[in-house]
């Protein structure tokens, strides 16, 4: 929206204004990545010039918020969050391109505001908007002083030139958030499995060579478990493969849902799961793949009006039980138990001493 909507401020209680378009302003506020950040010197230096050139004793760069004021930068006064109901700039950002109060402690817009009652050391007050490209009011770009006036109009015209400035700040900050953004989803996508969320099988297997290096170098325990919902390509699905990607889907969460913050899991086939318990002896690995097991036995796979349920079977393995010493072997170990709880008809755990968990 654009700036006739942010025209008609709506009442937020003790005479502070909101715009009627507050919730998309707010978002532009919160996506500039500037709230509760520590000073940065090209904001100052943009205030201390605001004050120099309109010949005041203060300066800020202020950002307003749902429920509060965030003062980026400042001249001649404090940094940092502020009440609504002591700062002008909440009437600013309703206001017409730029708002002046001749008198904050006399003006009828602000002077019962209890904030500006205890912080009436600024008697005069000019504020810019700051506008987004499409019409939102983020903040102000503002000038005080301790007597009462009004700034003439070459100077309210140096405070706009600077106020436009300082909107290519604050548009640069928030594109350089959202390159950063789109460079971690893109990281995120190479290593993430999309139908499960889990690791996808590259990102699993590097993950797993490192926590064997690790369990190697410093005689930690570490168990791994591989897990093959049974029968998964048989799945009956007449309209597609949606029935299966709800089963991934539930199972993966299943899967999220019995792990430690430590372990990692991640999807290395079709039906197929791998899960690294780092600091986890045989004993636990069993405990937990059999917790999985029953887990997955007992979840209903929804998808539209029909209905289905599957089973899981998994093999465990502990590092010291690998004949080998990389993760090459630990896998390979795993997936003979796995193919023996699958012989055996499946749902069910087995592990590389042979014995099984059903």
């Amino acid at each position: 929206m654009g700036a006739a909507a942010m025209s008609e401020p709506q009442s937020a209680g003790a005479g502070v204004p909101r715009a009627v378009d507050d919730e998309e302003r707010i978002a532009a506020v919160q996506r500039s990545g500037l709230l509760d950040t520590p000073a940065e010197e090209a904001f100052d230096f943009l205030v201390e010039i605001a004050a120099r050139v309109c010949g005041t004793a203060q300066a800020r760069l202020a950002l307003v918020d749902r429920d509060r004021v965030w003062i980026k930068a400042a001249f001649g006064m404090e940094t940092g969050s502020s009440p609504r109901d002591a700062c002008p700039e909440v009437l600013a950002v309703v206001s017409e391109g730029s708002l002046s109060i001749p008198d904050l402690a006399a003006d009828p817009r602000t002077a019962d505001w209890s904030g500006i009652q205890q912080t009436s050391p600024q008697r005069m007050y000019a504020g810019v908007c700051l506008t987004t490209d499409d019409g939102l009011r983020v903040g102000a770009l503002s000038v005080f002083d301790v007597h009462s006036g009004t700034l003439d109009a070459d100077r309210l015209r140096l405070l706009s030139g600077l106020a436009r400035q300082a909107m290519i700040l604050i548009e640069s900050h928030t594109q350089r958030l959202a390159i950063e953004q789109a460079r971690a989803d893109g990281e995120r996508l190479a290593t993430v499995d999309e139908a499960t969320g889990l690791l996808n099988r590259q990102a699993l297997l590097e993950r797993l060579d490192i926590e064997v290096e690790r369990a190697r170098r410093f005689g930690a325990p570490l168990s791994l478990a591989v897990l093959d919902i049974d029968r998964f390509e048989t799945i009956d699905d007449p309209a597609g493969h949606d029935m299966r990607d709800t089963v991934l889907h539930n199972v993966g969460a299943a899967v999220r849902d019995e792990l430690r913050q430590v372990d990692i899991a991640g999807r290395v086939g079709a039906g197929a799961f791998c899960i690294v318990l780092p600091g986890t002896p045989l004993p636990g690995g069993l405990t937990l793949a059999d917790a999985l097991r029953q887990e997955i036995e007992s979840i209903a796979h929804v998808r539209g009006e029909r209905s289905t349920t599957t089973t899981a079977s998994l093999g465990v393995v502990a590092l010291d039980e690998a004949h080998g010493e990389d993760a090459i072997a630990l896998l390979q170990a795993a997936d003979d138990a796995l193919a023996r709880a699958r012989r055996a008809g499946g749902n069910r755990v087995e592990h590389a001493a042979g014995s099984s968990v059903d």
